[in-house]
């Protein structure tokens, strides 16, 4: 979790049945709700960058000769923690 001087408080409205679930899986991992949430976001954005990372790789075509694709390096960085 990044340091409180990193952080932004915020109010966030959540199904009841889905609170329920979060502070289940936060007792049964030992974290807490917020860290459950947090890393719940974080999961859910790396998608979104490989979905759109994907998206963008397959408008390239197959000509990959011709294709300017050095500008999506970083993005795949990004996307893949720089693997």
């Amino acid at each position: 979790m990044p340091r409180s001087s990193d952080t932004i408080c915020m109010t966030l409205r959540l199904p009841r049945s889905l609170h329920r679930e979060v502070t289940t899986t936060a007792r049964r991992q030992g974290i807490s709700a917020t860290a459950v949430i947090t890393h719940s976001i974080e999961e859910e954005m790396r998608r979104h960058v490989e979905r759109r990372l994907f998206e963008a790789f397959t408008l390239v075509g197959d000509d990959m000769a011709e294709a300017e694709v050095e500008w999506m390096v970083p993005l795949f960085r990004e996307a893949t923690d720089g693997e």
